[in-house]
């Protein structure tokens, strides 16, 4: 589970510190404000950590 997330000059966001609750958390906000960035950012971070994993493990 995503408890915590980070952003240092990513796209739309200079310094962003995100805490998120358990169960459902909602990301609101006006077109262009970065809310699909935030979800493509954890995205591709777990999908590099996988692939990485296949290499070292065979």
């Amino acid at each position: 589970m995503l408890k915590s997330l980070t952003i240092k000059d990513f796209t739309v966001f200079k310094d962003a510190d995100l805490k998120f609750s358990r169960g459902l958390n909602v990301i609101v906000g006006a077109n262009g404000t970065g809310k699909t960035h935030l979800l493509k950012l954890p995205y591709s971070i777990m999908a590099m950590s996988a692939q990485e994993s296949r290499k070292r493990n065979g």
